[in-house]
């Protein structure tokens, strides 16, 4: 039941976290969503989304991974919990470069 975190890219420039909501909203997924965006509400390509359960987690990434958003094949990759544990006990969200606090679970 505990669920996880994915990270997903390719977002498409423009997008907005209630365009992502809505779309995943209509595949009937209930997430969170920790969308990176820049100074203009766009979207910086990436976003974090967390499931509640493992099935959940397991089925959005089977489904979403490689689905066409806007233009862009969307990318998805699960977030391990020891790493997901040392990103919430340094703050949460802080910039990092990729490898260094996540990979595929």
């Amino acid at each position: 039941m505990p669920g996880g975190r994915v990270r997903i890219d390719d977002i498409p420039v423009g997008t907005t976290t209630d365009d992502l909501r809505e779309f995943f909203d209509a595949y009937g997924y209930d997430v969170d969503i920790h969308h990176k965006t820049d100074g203009n509400g766009d979207s910086s390509g990436v976003a974090y989304v967390d499931l509640f359960d493992d099935k959940a987690l397991e089925q959005f990434i089977a489904e979403i991974d490689g689905m066409n958003f806007r233009g862009s094949e969307l990318g998805v990759r699960g977030i391990d919990q020891q790493t997901r544990q040392q990103w919430f006990d340094e703050g949460g969200e802080r910039e990092v470069a990729d490898e260094d606090w996540y990979h595929e679970a």
